[in-house]
């Protein structure tokens, strides 16, 4: 593969766009006023590595990573925009571009999307509003990711061992009940730190089965 070099061709820039997953808020973000897009390719790399950085009427940013040599991604920053009264404009924004970026990333063979999945007071981050929806921690078990890193798997396992009386094995196995849920995620929102998960897009994946089981919105 050639070194990619700005400005990118109209087409791969369309193909970036629809491996972010904003396709499923704008049919065509390239020409609608409300979406801002930049294109930054990572300096000194030969790999072909590009950053796509959206903003846009339900999305404060949505920054995502695609490395086209190695076929994977991501997902290095996403926040909700808010209204006035402090909700979010959309509320399942950040969620309807995952489910979309999964069906086009498997399509297309790439093999994992990774993400950031940040606590705004676990990492510096001045409490300004837009950070306000940084929470991902406590969002992302819930769309099928693991964690692969040992100790932060180990220390969610161990505040919700600690302080309920479930023992998990997977972060997404205090989501896939609502009982558990109700006790579990109290825990984790006041316990849990940022963690770095992996969502592996072969067919039969944990991933692919969690999402199949629990979101009909996949389909």
């Amino acid at each position: 593969m050639t070194k990619l070099k700005l400005p990118l061709p109209p087409e791969l820039k369309k193909k970036l766009l629809a491996l972010t997953g904003i396709l499923s808020l704008y049919s065509n973000p390239l020409k609608n006023r409300e979406v801002t897009i930049e294109y930054k390719i990572r300096e000194f790399s030969n790999d072909n590595i590009v950053s796509v950085k959206i903003s846009c009427r339900e999305l404060e940013v949505l920054y995502v990573t695609i490395d086209l040599k190695k076929k994977t991604i991501e997902n290095s920053l996403v926040i909700n925009r808010l209204s006035e009264d402090g909700t979010p404009v959309r509320r399942r924004a950040a969620f309807e571009c995952f489910l979309n970026q999964v069906k086009i990333a498997e399509k297309e063979g790439f093999k994992y999307i990774e993400v950031n999945a940040w606590r705004v007071d676990d990492n510096g981050f001045e409490f300004d509003e837009k950070f306000y929806t940084l929470i991902g921690y406590k969002e992302f078990g819930r769309y099928g990711f693991m964690m692969p890193d040992k100790d932060e798997r180990d220390h969610f396992c161990n505040v919700i061992k600690d302080n309920t009386n479930f023992s998990p094995k997977y972060i997404s196995d205090i989501y896939t009940d609502s009982q558990i849920t109700a006790v579990c995620q109290p825990v984790w929102t006041k316990l849990g730190k940022s963690w770095k998960g992996k969502f592996t897009l072969d067919k039969g994946s944990f991933g692919q089965i969690f999402l199949d089981d629990n979101y009909s919105a996949k389909q």
